[in-house]
């Protein structure tokens, strides 16, 4: 026999959970990205994929701490030998979804999914679809995550068989070192895992790892059981209990502690979600490190709520305590946060000492943390600290622990399912962040009033705790509602402004809207969660149309057109011109966007009202899945910023292949391309995508650092000059609209050309395509880095390569005159164009034009654009 107290039996279970919760965490961060690529990157898929993540965990801590089979196991060998099933069945599991997510998976969307007419007219997936949803989504990931739940019992008896009983002690430091592997696996899966190996192997590496963990397991199983007085084994596993019987009440006190405590930091961390990601950005570093600063907040919350419990034997008062230290702390993070503190020069200068270490990453990690930590760290520690002594309470007298302990689990899990789906379906959209913090902490209230006033603490000095606690909870709320409305939304923007300032300030499902007016020119702009997703200023309208004249004016009678994402309308109302056209689809995800149409209806003209207008809520990605083949002549889109999460799945090679399969022969696809948006190597893998799939590819300019790719169904993809002039002739309502934005010459026209399709595929050459598996648009977002546009990707001189002579003659008197001056003109913008930076003020753009030479001079003259925009930017060169 060897020794019971050997470090190897003491440390191996600890080591052990840890790694399964890095294990766990690396399943529940892919699975939400992968399976949202399937049935759409929308709030409902998101909530399916965690939502029953989360109850499989719940239930199988139940099911592994309540059933005859699994309590029966009491011995040390049978025990390790549960643990190493479980394992095995999590890998087994991981694998079967792993598999389906390379195979028939891909292809379900086209059979299981369908539409149904909504009250207000808007197309919505049927419930037979959301339906089918929630069974396959429950089939892929509930085998694993049932034993993922199952080992918290089994591991916290194999805990109970070393050292002395106490039941909050052992839970918290199990849950605080799984919580850490938990923050290490979310912090590899971003920032080392899928950047590097792909999203395939990143699931393959955690299948190795509990593969691993099982084998460990079973080789310990096969070792000489540790001496265990038999007095021991029996004090902690006899079902009959102890002689006193269990406190019901208390019983019942603890596991409400525990599901509302879960409620209440869920609920948070659905807003704090909402809040950071439109202060700082929906980029996956900073959802990346919210998530790893919770999880450290819990981990060691639960270490030191563990502790306390130990050293005290205080639990109730510490339940009290930690309740409104919670969202007192959650509160102050809110109200200190102030973005014009965070954005300093300091983390310039740091960037600038990195950079050249090749760990200007670094920097953003830091201006990151510096925001997420004061105002989610120390919530999450108290909500960690809150877990152990709640269990404390719900086990007490109890003859085998780990049977509240399962229950407590499973009732925490289940509070914070239903605190995500309640803050995120309810609260937020209904009554906003201000409010929705003001009614998680009276839910909170719930835990020392109870404690104050129904009995349940035994000693005056835990009366007294929730008296107090109850007092200072009452003064939070208070207080809060005392703030000024919607300070909190206001305090998102940049820079933050009265709430008189908006045209419309609203929250939803989705997001936070607001709509904004220049107060000179009158433009207006849509700014989603703190980004000015779309407006009405000249460059916007330009490029915007472009989207839907360029490539509609080259086609003969074109009948069907697909618009992804709806921004203020300005490109389906371009569409909208061509009378030829029988549907105009436009998918977006969002019914709030939709709603705030009528604030741009000058521009838009209310094109959601014509007739042929058919309205989808759903993913772009997901909508053409479920369409059949050869469905449209045009799909064009406008995501959000490129950078962001999620957003990289409307970028990928097996994007542009889904789209190309659902274009008629001869039919276009426009993509947005913000070249100052991403560092330079995931901009050229971008283009590389793209170019796989539409080898006709062309690069053409909207305005400023707004391109556009522009490919087509088919072998070649000419511009076709007679076929443009003899559509602009017939519809003079689309020549007008060009005009309006400087668009209205053939030369202006034509001079929006930049690449070629022979310069696009060199210049990209290099480079690894864009891929499902690996986005490396999501991971390759620097705040920090100076973007600039890759020179060799321009060559806009090169325009003979798009259309021939002798369709364009330069030299001849005509419209197309000064085209060769404007494109050397636009070269010049093009290579001048300064680099960005996140922290610094974009310089002015500053080009060196002689306006001596006459092709000069006359391109300048003829064109509203040069004039109008360029302009003032021109400087005569430097006298030698």
């Amino acid at each position: 026999m060897t020794n019971r107290n050997s470090p190897f039996f003491l440390a191996l279970p600890l080591a052990l959970f840890f790694a399964s919760g890095g294990a766990a965490l690396i399943y529940e961060t892919v699975w939400v990205r992968e399976l949202g690529r399937v049935f759409g990157n929308t709030s409902m898929s998101v909530a399916l994929v965690t939502g029953l993540f989360v109850a499989g965990l719940g239930l199988g801590s139940f099911l592994a701490g309540r059933l005859k089979i699994f309590r029966r196991i009491i011995d040390f060998r049978g025990l390790w030998r549960a643990y190493a099933a479980c394992e095995l069945a999590i890998a087994i599991g991981a694998a079967a979804a792993l598999f389906a997510q390379s195979g028939w998976l891909q292809t379900l969307p086209s059979h299981t999914a369908s539409y149904e007419m909504g009250r207000d007219g808007l197309f919505l997936l049927s419930r037979g679809s959301i339906l089918s949803q929630l069974v396959l989504i429950a089939a892929l990931i509930l085998p694993s995550t049932l034993c993922m739940g199952a080992t918290l019992p089994l591991m916290f008896r194999l805990t109970t068989l070393h050292g002395p009983r106490s039941t909050g002690w052992k839970f918290g430091l199990l849950y605080a070192l799984n919580t850490a592997g938990g923050m290490m696996g979310c912090m590899l899966v971003d920032f080392v895992l899928i950047p590097s190996l792909g999203s395939r192997a990143t699931q393959g590496a955690a299948i190795s790892l509990n593969l691993l963990m099982g084998l460990v397991a079973w080789l310990v199983s096969l070792r000489p059981a540790p001496c265990l007085p038999a007095e021991n084994v029996a004090d902690a596993f006899d079902p009959a209990g102890p002689s006193r019987s269990p406190d019901r009440r208390r019983f019942f006190y603890g596991t409400c502690v525990v599901a509302i405590s879960g409620f209440t930091a869920m609920g948070l961390q659905v807003v704090w979600a909402r809040f950071l990601t439109t202060a700082l950005g929906g980029t996956r570093g900073v959802f990346s490190l919210l998530l790893a600063v919770i999880l450290a907040g819990m981990w060691l919350g639960s270490l030191a709520g563990g502790w306390a419990v130990k050293r005290w034997r205080t639990p109730l008062a510490l339940c009290a305590a930690a309740s409104v230290l919670m969202i007192g702390s959650a509160m102050a993070g809110f109200l200190w946060f102030d973005r014009t503190l965070i954005v300093t020069g300091a983390f310039t200068g740091l960037h600038n000492f990195l950079a050249p270490l090749h760990l200007g990453w670094l920097a953003e990690v830091a201006f990151i943390l510096r925001a997420v930590i004061p105002v989610v760290g120390i919530t999450s520690f108290w909500a960690g600290f809150t877990f152990p002594a709640a269990v404390e309470v719900s086990s007490a007298d109890h003859g085998d622990a780990a049977q509240p302990t399962s229950v407590a689990y499973m009732v925490n899990c289940l509070g914070a399912w239903l605190g995500a789906l309640v803050t995120g379906f309810c609260l937020l959209p209904e009554f906003g962040m201000q409010i929705a913090i003001l009614l998680l902490s009276c839910a909170t209230l719930v835990i020392p009033l109870s404690l104050a006033y129904s009995g349940q603490a035994r000693s005056p000095r835990a009366r007294v705790a929730g008296k107090c606690a109850t007092l200072c909870l009452l003064g939070l709320t208070v207080f809060w509602l005392a703030l000024p409305s919607q300070h909190l939304l206001l305090k998102m923007f940049d820079p933050p402004r009265r709430l008189e300032g908006y045209l419309s300030l609203s929250e939803d499902l989705v997001e936070t809207i607001a709509v904004d007016e220049h107060p000179v020119t009158k433009d207006r702009f849509l700014l989603t969660n703190g980004h000015a997703m779309s407006g009405t200023s000249l460059g916007s309208l330009r490029y915007m149309r472009m989207f839907s004249h360029l490539p509609l004016l080259q086609l003969r009678d074109p009948r069907d057109s697909l618009v992804i994402c709806f921004g203020v309308g300005n490109t389906l109302h371009a569409a909208s011109l061509y009378p030829s056209l029988q549907h105009l689809d436009v998918v977006d995800t969002s019914r709030h966007v939709l709603r705030h149409a009528p604030f741009f209806s000058e521009w838009n003209h209310n094109a959601l009202k014509d007739p042929r207008v058919r309205v989808f809520i759903n993913d772009g990605r997901h909508h053409l899945q479920m369409k059949s083949p050869a469905s449209y002549d045009l799909i064009t889109l406008e995501p959000p910023p490129i950078g962001h999460a999620g957003v990289a799945s409307l970028y990928t090679r097996e994007f542009y292949q889904l789209a190309y399969s659902r274009l008629r022969a001869g039919g276009f696809l426009t993509q947005w391309l913000p070249a100052l948006q991403v560092p330079e190597s995931v901009l050229r893998s971008a283009v590389r995508a793209f170019v796989d799939v539409f080898p006709n590819a062309v690069l053409l300019h909207g305005h400023a650092d707004n391109f556009i790719l522009m490919g087509r169904a088919g072998q070649s993809n000419p511009f076709d000059l007679p076929l443009v002039r003899s559509n602009l002739a017939k519809l003079p309502q689309v020549r007008a609209h060009l005009d309006e934005v400087y668009l209205g010459t053939m030369t202006e026209l034509m001079g929006s050309f930049v690449a070629s399709a022979e310069r696009l595929d060199i210049s990209s050459q290099a480079f690894e395509p864009l891929v499902d598996d690996k986005p490396s648009m999501e991971y390759g977002y620097v705040s920090f880095l100076e973007t600039r546009l890759p020179l060799d990707l321009i060559g806009p001189t090169e325009i003979g390569d798009w259309c021939k002579p002798p369709e364009i003659e330069l030299r001849s008197p005509g419209d197309l005159v000064d085209l060769p001056a404007y494109l050397a003109i636009m070269d010049n913008y093009y290579r001048t164009m300064p680099a960005v930076s996140f922290l610094q003020t974009r310089p002015p753009h500053r080009l060196t034009i002689d306006l001596t030479q006459p092709a000069t001079a006359s391109a300048i003259q003829h064109s509203g654009y040069l004039q109008g925009v360029l302009h003032p930017q021109l400087q005569q060169p430097k006298p030698r």
